[in-house]
């Protein structure tokens, strides 16, 4: 693998060469502006950091398995400890271990102290929490060998279990995975609430490799058997949206038993020799193969449309009719003068469109309103829980639950809400992209004659296109779903989690309350229906209390600050990045249109020995362009070969029903 490693490597350093010089001569050409997300996706190959999230549900042994790989007890595993905090692993030289707050800073802690913050969602805080108290992540490093370089693993809270909002932080994490390792174990199949969050896991890559935990504890034909129902499950919901639907068995105990006791014959019954160079070479893709490839996928598209003008450019000078050439040229100020009348300041299209965002806006803040109001879904739901405890055991459990219900519940209106906002944004988005290209690009017609054929091929991004499709990117529309020209990042998708994530401080219930409605009830296992009648009154006050500080959180205005509430804010974001994108796009074609008339109206004045000598250097302007889409062409090869290479060193688990050694 470190053959491969070294592969790849050279070939992200190829692409990203190859990818410079290609905009480099598309600006000495003249080619107009490229598109804004190929200069997102070549920055995020240039970064070379990738995180692999590691999901499961409770107890599937997630941290125990990566601290198996680790070959150290780092990470907490203890079933009393209620880990809400996301682990984030990376090797390095030295151990050290650090809190991440969300403002960026950090503060180094003791590796003894991992179990208390992991239990935390913010740190030192008194009263509302601010960014440099929440706590983003953990960070862990150690000199682990079996992440390759630049590759990070997230462990998250475990999903189900009594605390929905340990879900909702996994989910503010899914929109910046590179990958995916689902953890499931040996006691029974997939179900259906791990497929329904798979099915959210898929939205953002289709890079999962799937792990069965706990073997060991089990017969032989009884985790086989789940095993294979598992990735029979797998294959008839998922179909090929799953690159790869096997499930490798793994017993953590086992091998973190060969590493203390330096016996290799645990390593053997581990299973870890069959899951390592399965692991390894799945995490090698994760490591720029797929970033590399939306990148070439781009960059042919890009050098497609230069492809097409150069070739326009050359027929206009070797054109015998002058008539055709001031065709074109009004044919072109024609397509300017319509794209501003649509788009610009005044236009009917983008007045609709901003309408258009401001409704959406308005809809969303009246839907998350609505849901937080008082009597409304949020607080009925809760009431319900108080209503249906019929014991002072299942009314304690209700009220341990509140603070951290309200939060998930919350939360999880807020993702869908901001979330279907942003997609209707898109599709809002996606005419002004559509006749911004339709600007200056040229009809295709016929290839001139007396050049190499080909170029950058479209079938690379056909071959590509369904392996590697991304929520993160749309192809169709050439948007990139962190903030449409790329200055926003991953900000507006991070924010469908994170915008709510302070909450869980100040919605904190305080143990003093908890233990007053006990007290009332407690040591008395037939207490009367007037007892728990008054307990319940407690509770609810409670959850009015909850729910009045969760709407407080997302809606309303800090006048002492002079701030409006987060909502308000993310909306406002929303409209502000369209409006920007509106407004750059109108100003960047109208002045590539602009330079375009221009060449046109200098090429009308020249002589005809003049003319032919332009044509000369367009025809080689267009030979070195083809050429530079051969090179495309040629890492293509080199990438596809690489990833036959990485996926001729797994192996597949035994067939169902074989004796595995």
């Amino acid at each position: 693998m470190s053959d491969l490693q070294e592969r790849m490597d050279q070939l992200r350093l190829g692409v990203l060469t190859a990818v410079d010089g290609l905009l480099a001569r598309a600006a000495e050409y003249q080619l107009g502006s490229p598109p804004d997300a190929l200069a997102v996706c070549r920055r995020r190959l240039d970064s070379n950091a990738y995180q692999v999230l590691v999901v499961g549900e409770v107890k599937r042994g997630k941290s125990s398995f990566i601290n198996a790989l680790i070959g150290q007890k780092i990470l907490p595993t203890d079933v009393d400890v209620a880990t809400s905090q996301v682990f984030r692993v990376s090797r390095a030289a030295q151990e050290a271990y650090r809190l991440r707050f969300e403002d960026g800073s950090e503060k180094s802690v003791d590796r003894k102290d991992l179990p208390l913050y992991g239990s935390q969602v913010v740190a030192d805080a008194g009263g509302t929490p601010g960014l440099n108290q929440i706590i983003r992540w953990l960070e862990v490093d150690v000199p682990v060998r079996f992440l390759p370089p630049g590759v990070s693993i997230l462990d998250t809270p475990g999903l189900g279990g009594l605390y929905e909002l340990h879900a909702e932080i996994t989910h503010r994490f899914i929109p910046e995975a590179d990958s995916v390792v689902f953890v499931l174990d040996s006691s029974r199949p997939i179900i259906e609430a791990e497929l329904e969050y798979l099915e959210t896991i898929l939205g953002a890559t289709r890079n999962v490799f799937f792990i069965q935990t706990k073997f060991d504890l089990f017969r032989g034909k009884e985790w086989q058997g789940v095993r294979a129902r598992n990735q029979e499950i797998l294959r008839e919901r998922f179909g090929d949206r799953l690159l790869d639907a096997r499930v490798w068995p793994i017993s953590s105990q086992l091998l973190t038993a060969s590493v203390t006791k330096g016996d290799e014959d645990f390593e053997i019954a581990s299973k870890h020799r069959e899951l390592a160079p399965a692991l390894k070479s799945f995490l090698f893709r994760a490591a720029g193969w797929t970033r590399a490839a939306e990148l070439l996928i781009l960059a042919t598209e890009f050098h497609a449309y230069g492809v097409r003008l150069l070739e326009e450019r050359h027929k206009t000078l070797v054109s015998e009719s002058k008539q055709k050439r001031d065709a074109f040229q009004r044919q072109l100020a024609e397509r300017k003068d319509t794209f501003l009348n649509d788009w610009g300041d005044r236009g009917r299209k983008r007045r609709e469109l901003r309408e258009g965002v401001k409704r959406l806006a308005s809809l969303g803040k009246a839907q998350i309103s609505q849901f937080l109001s008082r009597g409304g879904e949020l607080e009925t739901l809760l009431q319900n829980s108080i209503t249906a405890a019929d014991s002072p055991e299942a009314l304690r459990a209700v009220a341990d639950r509140i603070s951290s219900d309200a939060g998930a519940r919350a939360m999880r209106a807020w993702r869908e809400i901001s979330g279907r906002s942003w997609s209707q944004c898109l599709q809002l988005l996606a005419p002004l992209l559509k006749d911004a290209e339709d600007v200056t690009a040229p009809d295709r017609g016929a290839p001139v004659e007396g050049l190499p054929a080909g170029g950058a091929s479209p079938q690379i991004a056909r071959d590509w296109y369904s392996k590697i499709k991304s929520a993160r990117f749309d192809f169709a529309t050439g948007l990139w779903a962190g903030g449409l020209t790329g200055s926003v990042g991953g900000g507006l998708l991070v924010a469908l989690g994170a915008i709510s994530l302070p909450l869980v401080a100040p919605l904190a219930a305080a143990a003093g309350f908890i233990a007053a409605v006990w007290a009332t009830v407690r040591g008395n296992k037939t207490a009367n229906l007037n007892q728990l009648k008054a307990a319940k009154q407690e509770v609810a006050r409670h959850v009015t209390e909850v729910c009045q500080k969760t709407r407080q959180h997302f809606l309303e205005v800090n006048m002492a600050a002079g701030t409006f509430g987060p909502v308000d804010e993310y909306f406002s974001e929303l409209e502000r990045i369209a409006e920007d994108q509106v407004e750059r796009l109108t100003r960047t074609k109208a002045a590539d249109t602009e330079a375009e008339i221009a060449r046109l109206k200098r090429e009308a004045e020249l002589s005809e020995q003049d003319r032919k000598a332009e044509a000369e250097r367009v025809r080689l302007k267009m030979m070195a362009w083809k050429t530079a889409g051969q090179g495309l062409n040629e890492l293509a090869e080199k990438l596809k070969a690489l990833d036959q290479a990485a996926g001729g060193a797994q192996q597949p688990p035994p067939p169902p029903g074989a004796n595995p050694a």
